[in-house]
């Protein structure tokens, strides 16, 4: 399908020329075919290239959050947001993240 064929033109990208767009892009489409593992490998990859990459660091908030470490997950969203803070839905996620877990277990650095 088009996902598919989405997936292939970035990996071209990466191998040509390793990009934060490609890698985000990619990493996009892992989530949405809910392949965590291969998601949170290409948004740090993606933070490799560039660790400003605010795509990355949302991205790999979701990543973090679906997978069950909330903690990580803050981390990398509050990342994004010192760079983005309007943000809405990174901001969303703070407060879900927040509300739904033991404070004792979300101290911030």
């Amino acid at each position: 399908g088009r996902l598919e064929d989405a997936r292939k033109e970035f990996e071209r990208s990466i191998d040509a020329d390793p990009n934060t767009d490609a890698y985000d892009h990619l990493g996009k489409i892992y989530l949405a075919w809910h392949d965590m593992p291969r998601a949170e490998a290409t948004f740090r990859s993606a933070l490799k290239v560039d660790p400003f990459d605010i795509d990355a660091h949302f991205g790999l908030g979701k990543v973090l959050e679906s997978t069950g470490r909330p903690t990580d997950a803050l981390r990398e969203y509050d990342k994004g947001l010192e760079m983005d803070p309007s943000d809405k839905e990174a901001k969303a996620a703070v407060v879900r993240l927040h509300e739904f877990s033991p404070s004792s277990n979300l101290v911030k650095d």
